[in-house]
């Protein structure tokens, strides 16, 4: 970088890490610094080759990942390594997914690869959303598999839970049909798929492909949605396990 590069970059840092903002879109980076927006991009694309910060996936947000900032939070880190693992999702499948986790007893959305579907509605609102561990298919993956995960109880639930037990046995967890749990539009009509990601034998977070109803039944017929599925869960383990040490470092618990 060159001597002016080098001062923009720091002041974006110095943006993103004492902002009070957890992440920052490219316009938000741009009125607050002033800065033309293709000079930020090609800045902010040094600074991730860098390793100094993150452009979400899900929603393409930045994020700081030095330990010393004020808003580093350790699970960019584990973000950014499953990050390609969720391209190469939705290369093979064509279809969209989720890594979600189990955070003060609720699902959360930790990384996606919604963005690759060119769909705006509710692409900046992805990362950090919460999934029913009733109906979405993540979300049944975590209550099945942990006991830190929250439900009210209500009329209907049974229901929800009535298949549970199968699919826990199948290690493959159906979300239900005709519902939906957010505050935001419903960009389709969801149908999904999850399994479950361990680490050290134990439940830490699931992984689901989703789609329209009728994509997703036309991609089960073309291929092995399921097998593709557990091929990048296996990958995910693997690299928890290879980056292991980085996250203690980062004081990122990935145990129970």
């Amino acid at each position: 970088m060159t001597t002016k590069a080098t001062e923009k970059a720091k002041a974006l840092i110095e943006l993103l890490s004492t902002s009070g903002l957890d992440s920052a879109g490219l316009e938000t980076l741009h009125i607050l610094s002033g800065y033309p927006k293709p000079t930020i991009t090609r800045i902010m694309d040094d600074l991730q080759a860098l390793g100094v910060v993150y452009r979400r996936l899900g929603d393409k947000r930045y994020v700081v990942l030095s330990i010393d900032s004020d808003n580093f939070n350790p699970l960019h880190l584990l973000a950014r390594d499953i990050a390609p693992v969720l391209r190469q999702l939705h290369q093979n499948t064509g279809l969209l997914s989720d890594f979600v986790m189990a955070r003060a007893g609720r699902p959360e959305i930790i990384e996606s690869n919604f963005s690759l579907s060119n769909i705006r509605t509710a692409a900046g609102t992805v990362i950090g959303a919460r999934p029913s561990p009733l109906v979405s298919a993540a979300g049944r993956a975590l209550y099945a598999e942990r006991q830190d995960i929250c439900v009210q109880a209500a009329a209907g639930n049974q229901d929800c839970l009535s298949s549970l037990d199968r699919e826990k046995q199948q290690g493959l967890y159906v979300r239900i049909d005709n519902t939906w749990e957010y505050n935001f539009a419903q960009p389709f009509v969801i149908a999904a798929r999850a399994v479950p990601v361990r680490y050290e034998g134990q439940t830490l977070a699931a992984l689901s492909l989703y789609a329209d109803a009728q994509s997703l039944r036309v991609a089960e017929q073309k291929c092995d949605l399921a097998g593709l599925l557990q091929q990048a869960r296996a990958s995910i383990e693997h690299l928890l396990i290879e980056r292991s040490r980085l996250y203690q470092r980062a004081a990122l618990a990935l145990n129970y």
